[in-house]
């Protein structure tokens, strides 16, 4: 069974959890299921009925006490994209039913293009839309809980499908959003990027990729490949955006000061004005920026410190793209920390 396990494939977690203390329920983010190949893991279909690849490509919410999963809400049923659920879960209570109360909710900008809303009691999406340009689903059904999927974008064995939307790297990776209680909006490093995708054969190796796929990267529609993108997740609205020349940008930091510190690509660290998106501020870093930036106060005075040094793991997935990526910053390794005065 254990090699029929490596081989057959499976899910995992690897990004962090949120906790909420007061249902004492934790939550997780679970991968893609494996092999990327989704025809060895059910039909060369989208009427793939059970084999949805249950509590993959999802988010699950655990007791922590005994760890017995309380519920699951899959983003991306039998995923033929690499559309990882991991990306994180920002628990906030905020009024998304209109009745003038807070409702338990949490935040979630979907590798699979959704921006989901989810009652973090019940794991029931309360609503969802595209949060960057995204065409292998049509929508998504709240109704019946699922994606409606498009058949003519879902690759399969010996079937190749073109532009679809968003990229494998999805709307968003694994760099954080953040959550601002002052704008009640949340700040998102996009990205814009297509594929086209074909299964081919898969055969396992130990210590070898296990992926089965072909994957050529396109640019999204618009000319740039990312975007800060400040969403209302009541309206389920973008509100403004600082389109990038890159994708794959850093992570984002909302202070009480009404600012978003995020830094992208080219090595430019900003602050930006949480409620318009104006550029207030901006830095050279010298290498590409991924990282999320933290803040913190010694002998009264705060400090924002953010890691800089692009990344080579990404690109080498994005062909040309990410040649030019790779092409368009050196490598380094810092830690820059700033005092706001």
């Amino acid at each position: 069974m254990e090699g029929r396990f490596l081989e057959a494939g499976g899910g995992t977690v690897w990004l962090i959890a949120s906790y909420d203390p007061v249902r004492n329920l934790a939550y997780f983010g679970t991968s893609n299921p494996a092999p990327w190949a989704a025809h060895v893991r059910g039909p060369n279909t989208s009427d793939f009925g059970q084999y949805s690849n249950k509590w993959t490509a999802a988010t699950i919410a655990v007791n922590p006490d005994d760890g017995k999963i309380v519920w699951g809400f899959q983003s991306t049923p039998h995923d033929a994209w690499d559309y990882d659920g991991v990306n994180e879960l920002v628990l906030v209570d905020i009024d998304v039913t209109g009745d003038g109360k807070p409702d338990p909710v949490g935040l979630k900008a979907d590798r699979n293009g959704f921006f989901f809303v989810l009652d973090r009691v019940t794991g029931k999406a309360l609503s969802a839309q595209p949060f960057v340009p995204t065409n292998w689903a049509k929508g998504f059904d709240l109704a019946t809980q699922r994606p409606i999927e498009d058949p003519a974008k879902r690759p399969g064995l010996k079937k190749k499908a073109v532009d679809i939307c968003p990229n494998l790297i999805g709307g968003k990776n694994w760099q954080p959003m953040a959550w601002s209680p002052q704008t009640n909006l949340v700040y998102i490093p996009a990205n814009n990027l297509c594929m086209d995708m074909e299964d081919s054969e898969v055969e396992y190796k130990r210590g070898s990729f296990y992926l089965g796929k072909d994957f050529p990267t396109k640019p999204g529609p618009g000319g740039y490949l990312g975007e800060l993108v400040a969403w209302d997740p009541v309206k389920q609205t973008k509100v403004w955006g600082i389109k990038e020349k890159w994708p794959f940008n850093g992570g984002v930091l909302a202070t009480a000061g009404g600012l978003v510190f995020a830094g992208n690509y080219e090595g430019e660290f900003r602050a930006v004005d949480a409620k318009t998106g104006e550029i207030l501020w901006k830095k050279q870093l010298g290498s590409g920026i991924h990282a999320g930036p933290s803040t913190y106060e010694v002998g009264g005075k705060q400090y924002v410190v953010v890691a800089v040094g692009r990344s080579e793991t990404i690109p080498g997935f994005l062909g040309e793209i990410g040649r030019q990526m790779i092409e368009a910053q050196p490598t380094a390794g810092m830690l820059f920390a700033f005092t706001l005065e």
